[in-house]
């Protein structure tokens, strides 16, 4: 019930912009924000600004950088070079630390519908558990036009590695065998 109302809102909101005519822009209505579940935003209230901005200049999808609790240093997510983001060949290009620091990722709400049920299971059709937000990271990235792809810079994202419970530490090798496989999938089983 609640979708209904909001979508027939949203609607009207939208036919009363296009009437406005030149000058106002109607941009798609919901843009994605993953935050893992014992992690959290900084605490800055500019965020949601910043965001809102770069999708208003045209991302369709953004990954960030985080500040590690247990190392206390920031971790910079790293811009992908720009003949990899020509090829769409991301899950081949290793950082030197193996990935781009995802731990923030916006997207637009449109790519998720992209995203298959068999990219995100194993070859058995059990759904990845440790290591498996890898086949939404690069789904999700591979499905975005790659000159909208933005690595963000700044620290807006808390990643919360003390938490014992954290997957890198109750299942480090699920969590590597997992993210491996995901990076070497066929390209026929990511996207719909």
């Amino acid at each position: 019930m609640e979708n209904d109302l909001e979508s027939a809102i949203l609607k009207e909101l939208e036919l009363f912009i296009l009437e406005l005519g030149n000058g106002f822009t109607f941009v798609e209505r919901q843009k994605r924000m993953i935050i893992d579940g014992d992690d959290w935003l900084a605490y800055d209230n500019t965020i949601f600004d910043q965001y809102n901005n770069l999708y208003h200049d045209g991302a369709e999808f953004t990954y960030g950088s985080c500040w590690s609790l247990t190392d206390n240093i920031p971790l910079i997510a790293q811009p992908y070079p720009s003949s990899v983001k020509a090829e769409k060949a991301y899950r081949s290009h290793a950082f030197n630390w193996g990935m781009p620091y995802p731990h923030l990722r916006t997207f637009k709400g449109s790519l998720a519908s992209l995203l298959t049920k068999e990219a995100c299971q194993d070859e058995d059709g059990n759904w990845y558990r440790a290591g498996g937000d890898n086949a939404v990271f690069y789904g999700l990235i591979e499905a975005a036009n790659p000159d909208k792809v933005i690595a963000v810079q700044d620290i807006n994202y808390i990643y919360n590695d003390l938490n014992p419970l954290n997957d890198y530490k109750v299942n480090p090798v699920e969590q590597n065998v997992t993210a491996t496989k995901i990076r070497t999938m066929m390209a026929e089983k990511k996207l719909g």
